[in-house]
């Protein structure tokens, strides 16, 4: 019953009914017609206006991919494109707009201006700030235009999973999945020692502290701190982070203020180039830390769920977070370099608290440090929060171990999930800073480069899937739009694998359990990948309700199996046919427990 009901919704299934949580019920809900707040259910009807009906009276309409896709009624390609913007599923839960929308996607790519410090030290301050300014225009706003586009056509929580496995099937789909949780727990394991050397260069500790033994142990000490309040965290409310935002910028504001009237100024700096420029002395880390400091803005699309009408607010939300995160990093480089004590060719990552020390005072250090642990705790919470969640998402559809699956007994969070996470994060507390960002941009950068790929292919390939927002551009220019994004993408990914031998051998034993993992889930799983494809979707609605009638007839595996006039597959397309064949080989294998679990489903639904 639930692989048959997300048919109709898209997205990963498996036979195996999922936990009874208020989430789980509005996933199978939306796809059925009703809606669930807190575990209530109700339906939710379409055309009268309020989008919700008694309790009693059964809904009218085919599922919400009608919604999505199109108006209730069966339309051609063409007239869903001239019609009205289509009702999004569960609309009136979507609570997000476009100042969430900005601060939630600035929290997952910026979240202040720790670990800039590279963009100056590693080339020079002009090569630097044009190259900031150039990854703002060439890589940040097309991305964020690309998110807009193809989150407002799948306007459901999954995002570039959901848009690759459209483009190109459930392989790369889950390739892209593995990918984007790879990235996010490297990147995840940069907080720490961030933290680390922000204390440690803040309170006078000798350097050599940050790489020995002892050192580890600390870094070791702050992931678990940090990682602790996954356990019971409740997700934040986008509109919060505006008061955090604000909080932890207001230092390094100060900063740059305090420093330019208080210090002799030389804008002369601002145009200087190191000496002996090479891809291995220089380049190769500005390039990367540049990448680094901008990559995130795909991660809006995993709730675009819960976006207010995504086609007005994502593209308006992301392009802001683009202006905000050049900003955070701009003002307090540009004044510190001007300043330029110490010397800007001796700052790394965590400088910050060494540069406010010397050109502010220890009071301006300690506010640094202090503001810094807030933030990159902050960073790390969210990122954990989601990437367990996407792990424990794929656990339930079969997609991953399924001892991944269960969830703390008091506080329902994927502690299973957690805890895998945090053992990694700890590991790689023993790499430098420059082998984890490599690291963290190579699965990042690869799964952007699929995003791409996929973008073009659908506008292509499927033109007339409707898109409340869209690129103004033709299929020609905007595939021009991306490449330097494109090739971009290609040298960071290269930088990746060359940076060192551990880098290589990490990121190529991660590709390799990747596709060897996900060769073996899909053919041992339970699990199936259903295309959100319209065209399949334009003609399955017209079947959905003999279909909920046939679940409802006597709750057996046989009246499913009969029921293929009511289901009119001779109506469907060879591809429309294919889906539902493999649908109908699903519901062959359930076993007893799924079917009784099928019929209390149908008695809630009823």
């Amino acid at each position: 019953a639930r692989a048959a009901a997300r048919q109709f919704g898209g997205g990963w299934t498996s036979r195996h009914p999922m936990p009874r949580s208020a989430g789980d019920y509005k996933q199978v809900g939306e796809t059925l017609g009703r809606r669930s707040v807190n575990g209530d259910v109700s339906e939710i009807g379409s055309g009268d206006g309020d989008g919700v009906m008694p309790e009693h009276e059964p809904s009218p309409t085919s599922p919400d991919v009608v919604h999505i896709f199109g108006e209730a009624k069966r339309s051609s390609p063409g007239e869903a494109n001239r019609s009205s913007p289509p009702e999004l599923p569960h609309a009136c839960h979507r609570t997000l707009t476009w100042s969430s929308v900005c601060f939630i996607t600035y929290f997952n790519v910026c979240g202040g201006p720790w670990g800039s410090e590279g963009v100056i030290s590693s080339a020079g301050p002009l090569p630097g700030l044009l190259g900031m300014l150039a990854m703002a225009l060439t890589f940040g706003v097309p991305l964020g235009l690309l998110t807009s586009e193809l989150s407002s056509a799948y306007p459901v929580n999954g995002g570039y999973s959901i848009w690759v496995s459209e483009a190109f099937g459930p392989f790369w789909g889950l390739q892209e999945s593995l990918w984007s949780w790879m990235s996010g727990v490297v990147d995840n394991a940069i907080y720490p020692l961030l933290t680390y050397r922000a204390i440690v260069l803040a309170f006078g500790f000798e350097e050599h502290v940050v790489h020995n033994f002892s050192g580890f142990i600390f870094r070791v000490i702050i992931a678990l701190i940090y990682s602790t309040p996954g356990v019971f965290l409740v997700r934040p409310i986008g509109d919060t982070l505006i008061l955090f935002f604000i909080l932890i910028l207001l230092p390094f504001l100060v900063l740059a203020f305090y420093s330019v009237s208080t210090n002799p100024v030389d804008f002369g700096t601002l145009g200087q180039t190191n000496d002996d420029i090479s891809w291995d002395n220089g380049w190769g880390d500005l390039l990367n830390i540049l990448y680094w400091n901008f990559s995130g803005l795909d991660s809006a699309s995993t709730s675009a769920g819960e976006v207010k009408n995504p086609g007005y607010h994502l593209p308006r939300g992301l392009l802001l977070c683009v202006l905000l995160t050049t900003i955070t990093y701009a003002i307090p480089l540009i004044a510190v370099t001007v300043v330029n004590v110490p010397d800007y060719t001796e700052w790394s990552d965590g400088s910050f608290a060494t540069i406010a020390k010397q050109q502010g005072g220890r009071w301006l250090a300690s506010w640094i440090a202090v503001a810094g642990v807030i933030g990159n705790a902050g960073m790390h919470v969210a990122e954990l929060f989601e990437d367990s969640w996407q792990l424990h998402g794929m656990a339930e559809a079969g997609l991953v171990p399924r001892a991944l699956r269960y969830r703390h007994p008091y506080f329902q969070t994927p502690w299973m999930c957690i805890a895998l996470q945090v053992l990694i994060i700890c590991g790689m507390q023993a790499f430098r800073f420059e082998i984890i960002l490599v690291i963290d941009n190579f699965f990042s950068v690869i799964s952007v480069l699929l995003e791409i790929i996929a973008f073009v292919y659908l506008r292509y390939k499927n033109p007339d899937l409707p898109r409340p927002y869209r690129i103004p551009l033709s299929n020609g220019w905007a595939t021009l739009l991306l490449a330097p994004m494109f090739i971009l993408g290609v040298i960071v990914a290269y930088a990746g694998l060359t940076e060192s031998r551990v880098s290589m051998y990490i990121n190529l034993g991660g590709l390799t359990l990747g596709v060897l993992s996900s060769l073996v889930m899909l053919r041992t799983s339970q699990s199936v990948y259903i295309p959100l494809n319209a065209t399949v979707h334009e003609e399955l609605q017209d079947s959905t309700e003999d279909i909920k009638y046939a679940f409802s007839s006597d709750g057996s595996r046989n009246a499913l199996q009969d029921s293929d006039p009511e289901m009119s597959i001779d109506r469907l397309s060879p591809d429309g046919q294919s889906q539902m064949a493999r649908l109908k080989g699903r519901i062959s294998a359930f076993d007893d427990d799924d079917l009784a679990w099928m019929e209390e489903e149908m008695k809630l639904l009823e």
